[in-house]
């Protein structure tokens, strides 16, 4: 009984998810594609913002909402990219601007992206990267 509780939460301590397994895959693809990366899972008063990054133009902030699937969706309308709401497109508009005058980055253009990682623990997951995905949403 104790080893099974003891497993249990090894199993959560030691085993990412599925979510956090999309976040770096999102956060090597970017690199890769010349982003250069400021923070990760940065937690704010108001929620979380998955990536920060500097656009390869140097002057860009750019937001990144990565979501995740487990599996390959074949139905489009499942795709994990699609299930940033107008609620979640708000609440990142808001961290936006805390993270704006907190960092002191007034001097960068702000955008709005979004990764979609399907199938994260596979040898090739598919990645579906969605540039100035919404507009700032007041």
């Amino acid at each position: 009984m104790l080893y099974t509780l003891i497993r249990r939460f090894v199993d959560k301590v030691v085993r990412p998810t599925t979510g956090a397994h999309g976040e770096s895959i999102a956060s090597v693809y970017l690199k890769k594609n010349k982003y250069k990366i400021l923070g990760k899972n940065l937690t704010l008063s108001l929620g979380e913002v998955d990536i920060i990054a500097i656009s390869p133009d140097k002057q860009t902030v750019v937001i990144v909402e990565v979501k995740t699937s487990g599996i390959v969706q074949e139905n489009k309308e499942f795709l994990p990219e699609f299930r940033v709401g107008t609620h979640k497109q708000y609440k990142l508009t808001q961290l936006a601007q805390i993270i704006v005058q907190k960092y002191k980055l007034q001097d960068y253009k702000i955008r709005f992206d979004v990764i979609g990682v399907q199938d994260p623990k596979s040898k090739s997951p598919i990645i579906n990267h969605y540039q100035n995905a919404y507009p700032a949403a007041y």
